[in-house]
């Protein structure tokens, strides 16, 4: 699969290695445009830790989530897809994680050490979806064989007489 299939396309199904190259490759490009951004306006990289500076870091956070959005999506949903998922369940992550940075940009965010409860409310439901979406994406094996979404990536074939779904198989006949 090329990258430009891997970043813009939703359609069809990825296995966990290209998975993980494409999301290494998403996670640099973040961190680069975010000091990009960091750089355009002046903040010294020193800025970073410094709570002054936290609603300019969540305008970076929130600006570089929506330019990287489709390709994020792109690529979690071909994931998705591959465990028998749709990929409308990428967009729940994205839309908690620029709600977290939204309650900064707000002004309810707290300090670092002490979080708000608005954050709280945020954080915690993103920490858990975070979790499950680590496992389910990153280390569960896809459907084997084909899937309402394609073929396996990975040249698995269903054994006859069973309808693979996200980590089990069930019977064709819903017996």
């Amino acid at each position: 699969m090329s990258a430009r299939e891997l970043f813009l396309s939703f359609e069809g199904r990825i296995s966990r290695a290209p998975y993980w190259t494409g999301l290494i490759i998403l996670i640099v490009a973040q961190y680069a445009l975010i000091l990009a951004y960091l750089y355009a306006l002046g903040v010294p990289l020193s800025a970073i830790a410094d709570p002054q500076y936290d609603r300019v870091l969540a305008e970076a956070n929130v600006t570089v989530t929506l330019i990287l959005a489709y390709p994020g999506l792109a690529l979690m949903c071909k994931r998705l897809h591959d465990r028998n998922r749709s990929g409308w369940w990428g967009v729940l992550l994205y839309g908690l994680s620029i709600a977290g940075e939204g309650v900064t940009l707000a002004g309810y965010a707290g300090p670092a050490d002490s979080p708000s409860l608005a954050e709280l409310a945020i954080l915690i439901p993103l920490a858990l979806i975070g979790l499950w979406f680590l496992i389910e994406l990153g280390f569960l094996r896809g459907t084997v064989g084909p899937n309402r979404f394609g073929p396996d990536p990975l040249g698995g074939v269903a054994p006859a007489g069973t309808a693979q779904g996200a980590g089990g198989q069930a019977p064709l006949h819903g017996g």
